[in-house]
């Protein structure tokens, strides 16, 4: 596999899943394409701090997790970046989800491999021109 990424290697990316599988997933690709700073995170409730520790270019999110869902996420992502940038590419299961207020972009899993790239270039590709 080329690393398609490769000229976002710097970039920092947050993927927040509370399956863990979908992470390994995720981290593995992202990390395959090119991307250095690819962090996970399990547990919703932790986002805010992981957030604030990690000032992430981009937030890879589920929708529906326990303790907080994913538009839960998104309030906090609204305080955390202020009123900067801070592209956040819904993942989901839900088919038919349409557009949620908070995310740049939405995937439906299961997604497409060069699809789920395509949106990670064009997001990373917009934070760095803001």
């Amino acid at each position: 596999m080329t690393q398609p990424l490769r000229r976002y290697a710097g970039s920092t990316i947050l993927v927040v899943d509370d399956d863990r599988s979908n992470l390994d997933l995720l981290l593995a690709i992202l990390t395959r394409a090119g991307i250095v700073n690819v962090h996970t995170e399990s547990d919703s409730r932790l986002v805010a701090a992981r957030l604030v520790e990690l000032d992430p270019d981009l937030l890879l999110l589920d929708l529906n997790m326990p303790h907080l869902d994913g538009r839960q996420v998104l309030g906090q992502v609204a305080e955390f970046a202020a009123g900067q940038a801070l592209p956040v590419l819904l993942i989901t299961g839900d088919t038919g989800i349409g557009e949620v207020a908070g995310a740049a972009a939405v995937l439906t899993k299961p997604y497409d491999l060069d699809e789920l790239l395509d949106q990670v270039a064009a997001l990373l590709a917009g934070s760095a021109s803001s």
